[in-house]
C-alpha cells in the first residue's frame, strides 16, 4: 500500500509544489496519489489524471524500441551504428564503429550533451531535422572519450533515435507511439512539457524562488530534437502501466511487447550498474529523470511484483523522494 501519511507529510512541507505517487502490485488495482497546485501560487489543484514530465525515463523507452527491433531481426546490438545510418556524410570512423550496445549502455565514449551553443542556435528546429543536424556536427570529430567506460550521454540516445528513424523510415515520436504507447494503451503519452489546462507546470529555480514555466515558454523543456534522451510526459496511471509491461516481459508474459530474452538483456548491467536504459541496484530496476524543472522516478521490483512511480513539478528534494520509494518497496517485500 502507498504510505499516504508519509507522502502527505512530505508534500505539505512544500505546499506550492505538486506531487504524484503511484503503486502497482500484482493483480491489485493501481494506487494513485496526485495533489498540489497546478503551479506555485495557483488555487486549482492537479487531478489524478495529470500528466507529468518524466525526463530521462524516456531512455528506457528508446532502449525498448531498439530491443523490439532486435526481436524482429532489424537491429543487432553488436553491430556498429555506421551500418544502419542512411544518407550521412563525413562520419568519423570512431563514431561509425560504436555499437548499439555501447550507445544504450553509455559506454560509446560520446559527450554528455551537444555544445550549449546548439541548444540556443537550433532550439526551434523540428525533432528529426534538428537531431540529424546536431549529430552531423558532432560526428565530424572523433568521440570525446574512449569506448568501454560508462559516461552518461544524452547525445548517445539521440544517436539511437536516429538509427531507429533511418531503419524504420519514420520519426522517433511516431515509432514510439506505434510500438509502445498504442499497444500498451498509454493514451496520455506526449512529447515536451505537458500543455493541458489541467496539467501542472514545471518550475525553474531563480534567485532562491520557484518560477512557473508557462506552457508557451520555449524554455519549458529541452529542444524537441533531444527527444530520445528525455522529453516524454505521461500520467501516473500510464507510468505504472509502462513499468508493469516491463515487469511482465521479464517473466515472459508479454512477448508481443518485448521478448523475455530482450527484457533480461535490458536489465543486465554493462558498466557499473547501468544496463540498457535501466539502472540496476540490488535487484531493483529503475531510472529517474529531470529537465531541471520536473523530477520523475520509476522503480520496478520483480521480487515483490511491484512498480512504484513518483513525480514532482520542480527539481528539489530528489534524494528524499528516492528514499521514500525504497522504503515503500522494502515494505512491499516484507508484506
Amino acid at each position: 500500500m502507498l504510505p499516504l501519511g508519509a507522502i502527505r507529510e512530505f508534500r505539505e512541507a512544500k505546499p506550492d509544489i505538486a506531487m504524484g505517487v503511484g503503486l502497482s502490485r500484482g493483480e491489485n488495482p493501481p494506487e494513485i496519489f496526485c495533489e498540489g497546485p497546478l503551479w506555485s501560487g495557483d488555487e486549482e489543484q492537479v487531478g489524478q489524471d495529470a500528466r507529468w514530465h518524466i525526463g530521462s525515463i524516456t531512455k528506457s523507452m528508446t532502449s525498448t524500441l531498439v530491443m523490439q527491433q532486435v526481436d524482429r531481426g532489424n537491429l543487432d546490438l553488436a553491430r556498429p551504428v555506421g551500418e544502419y545510418l542512411a544518407n550521412v556524410d563525413e562520419v568519423h570512423l570512431g563514431w561509425r564503429a560504436i555499437t548499439l550496445l555501447q550507445v544504450l549502455s553509455h559506454t560509446g565514449g560520446l559527450a554528455a550533451n551537444p555544445p550549449f551553443c546548439q541548444f540556443r542556435k537550433w532550439r526551434d528546429l523540428g525533432s528529426a531535422i534538428g537531431r540529424r543536424r546536431v549529430l552531423e556536427e558532432a560526428w565530424r570529430k572523433p568521440p570525446k572519450f574512449r569506448t568501454g567506460t560508462h559516461r552518461y550521454s544524452n547525445l548517445g540516445y539521440m544517436l539511437a533515435g536516429l538509427v531507429l528513424e533511418d531503419v524504420l523510415k519514420m520519426p522517433w515520436e511516431d515509432i514510439l507511439l506505434q510500438h509502445i504507447a498504442k499497444p500498451l494503451g498509454l493514451t496520455s503519452l506526449g512529447f515536451g512539457a505537458p500543455t493541458g489546462q489541467s496539467d501542472p507546470k514545471g518550475h525553474q529555480k531563480r534567485f532562491f524562488r520557484l518560477r512557473p514555466m508557462w506552457r508557451t515558454d520555449v524554455a519549458s523543456d529541452n529542444p524537441r530534437w533531444l527527444g530520445p534522451a528525455g522529453t516524454i510526459h505521461m500520467s501516473m496511471k500510464d507510468m505504472l502501466a509502462y513499468g508493469r509491461a516491463h515487469l511482465n516481459a521479464l517473466r515472459g508474459a508479454h512477448p508481443e511487447f518485448l521478448s523475455q530474452d530482450s527484457s533480461m538483456r535490458m536489465q543486465t548491467p554493462v558498466s557499473q550498474n547501468y544496463a540498457l536504459g535501466w539502472v540496476i541496484e540490488k535487484d531493483i530496476v529503475w531510472h529517474n529523470g529531470s529537465n531541471t524543472m520536473w523530477y520523475a522516478l520509476l522503480m520496478i521490483d520483480p521480487e515483490s511484483d511491484t512498480v512504484f512511480a513518483a513525480t514532482q513539478n520542480a527539481m528539489m528534494r530528489t534524494q528524499k523522494i528516492d528514499a521514500l520509494a525504497r522504503r515503500t518497496l522494502r515494505a512491499a517485500r516484507g508484506s
